[in-house]
């Protein structure tokens, strides 16, 4: 378990807004966004889009969620998975937590979270739910599986 670094008060950061704290400071290989979600609550994952290099704290945020910037790949901000193509691998999360008014970080050290969906897991992963690109008008699931090959699947 790694120790915590107090990155600053929880009215640092606004709701719906996200701050980066560098490799540098985390004593990690990865810049880490810390994110103030719309539930109230704060959430730490790794900094760079699974995807394309991209910083999600200039992302979007909605709910629990955050949009990168830069394909519209959307990011689970308490599991970091993956939501949706064109990001198929999820996030790392950070344990963060609230004390004295302090947010702490633990860097590396995962964030926790169950929940029923992922108690009763119903079998082999899927392939990410369709994200906004892939909802506009024109889009057909041939065209996403000619430009994501690997997530055609057999045959």
């Amino acid at each position: 378990m790694s120790e915590a670094i107090n990155i600053g008060s929880v009215d640092s950061i606004d709701e719906g807004e996200a701050i980066v704290i560098p490799s540098e400071d985390n004593g990690t290989k990865e810049d880490i966004a810390v994110f103030h979600a719309e539930d109230g609550n704060f959430y730490a994952i790794n900094d760079e889009c699974t995807h394309e290099t991209a910083s999600l704290a200039d992302g979007w945020i909605e709910g629990t969620e955050v949009e990168c910037p830069v394909h519209a790949a959307k990011f689970c901000l308490k599991s970091g998975a993956a939501l949706c193509l064109p990001a198929t691998v999820g996030a790392r999360t950070h344990k963060i937590e609230v004390k004295d008014g302090e947010l702490l970080l633990y860097p590396e050290t995962p964030a926790v979270f169950w929940s029923l969906a992922t108690m009763r897991s119903a079998g082999p992963p899927t392939r990410p739910a369709p994200c906004r690109s892939e909802r506009l008008p024109g889009w057909t699931a041939a065209a996403s599986a000619r430009r994501w090959p690997a997530l055609r699947g057999p045959g």
